[in-house]
């Protein structure tokens, strides 16, 4: 990172562990401490320290006998914080379900995120089988 971080109010060691729990998203198996500095290009003793942190503080768990690392059920409780307390969805759910409803279609509603779109709400009409999109 080449900017001054202590200026912009940047605090590393948050931004270095989000990115620890950002290297996850595109794993669909648990990750060794090897892979998370190839996916992070993070120093293996920061790592090695970050992934202790996030155990104790249960955003990560050991699995593979202690040598890999996956998401436990604490990462997803900032998604839900997010969802929660989101005034957009809360506002637009009746709005969703009507449309619906009305059309018979599954409406979701999506966020960009990077180069990505987050689903942050979805409803469905209860009249017909429709493909089911989870939120996150």
């Amino acid at each position: 990172m080449n900017r001054t971080d202590k200026q912009h109010g940047v605090t590393l060691t948050v931004e270095r562990g989000l990115e620890v729990l950002h290297a996850f998203r595109a794993a669909r198996a648990p990750l060794s401490n090897a892979e998370l500095v190839r996916r992070t290009g993070l120093p293996k003793a920061t790592v090695s320290r970050l992934t202790t942190t996030l155990i104790s503080i249960g955003y990560l768990r050991r699995v593979g006998g202690g040598r890999q690392f996956e998401l436990s059920a604490g990462a997803l409780s900032i998604g839900h914080a997010y969802l929660e307390a989101n005034a957009v969805t809360r506002l637009v759910a009746p709005v969703m379900q009507k449309l619906a409803d009305k059309l018979n279609l599954s409406v979701a509603l999506a966020v960009p995120h990077r180069l990505d779109m987050v689903y942050i709400a979805w409803r469905a009409s209860a009249r017909i089988a429709t493909l089911r999109l989870g939120v996150g």
